[in-house]
């Protein structure tokens, strides 16, 4: 009777780990810039903001999208 249920157990874990789907990994790349002190970034009036500072200034950007700040930001 053991060997019976050791072998249901058996089939049971191999068949669940068997029938799992692998989902599609999603992944994002974060559009702003990797470096610059102070980093913001606001939503106002359908437009992103971001600033942070850069030695003796302050840089910013506007993009009606997260993604556009990337292209403008020159990377």
């Amino acid at each position: 009777m053991r060997i019976v249920t050791l072998f249901i157990i058996t089939l049971f874990i191999t068949g669940c780990s068997a029938n799992r789907v692998k989902q599609p990994v999603e992944t994002f790349t974060n559009p702003v810039l990797p470096s610059g002190a102070d980093p913001y970034s606001f939503y106002k009036d359908g437009y992103y903001y971001y600033t942070h500072t850069a030695q003796n200034r302050l840089m910013l950007w506007k993009a009606k999208s997260i993604a556009e700040l990337k292209m403008q930001s020159g990377r």
